[in-house]
């Protein structure tokens, strides 16, 4: 059973976190910038850009500098 404080902070701090934590997931994703299109490629400039860019498939098609 979930305990919820009196002060009822309790849900909003979860909804807080919980977007905090997706938001930075959908972040991280996106190298070092770009959207992978041709007008605006993805940007891969790191170590961490291309090891990311091998282990996803789905971005093998996309377009990057």
């Amino acid at each position: 059973m979930i305990h919820f404080h009196t002060s009822g902070r309790f849900p909003a701090r979860v909804i807080f976190y919980t977007m905090f934590t997706f938001a930075a997931m959908v972040c991280a994703g996106t190298y070092s910038g770009g959207s992978g299109t041709v007008r605006d490629p993805y940007r891969i400039g790191t170590k961490a850009d291309w090891q990311e860019l091998i282990s996803t498939a789905s971005d093998w098609r996309t377009c990057c500098i």
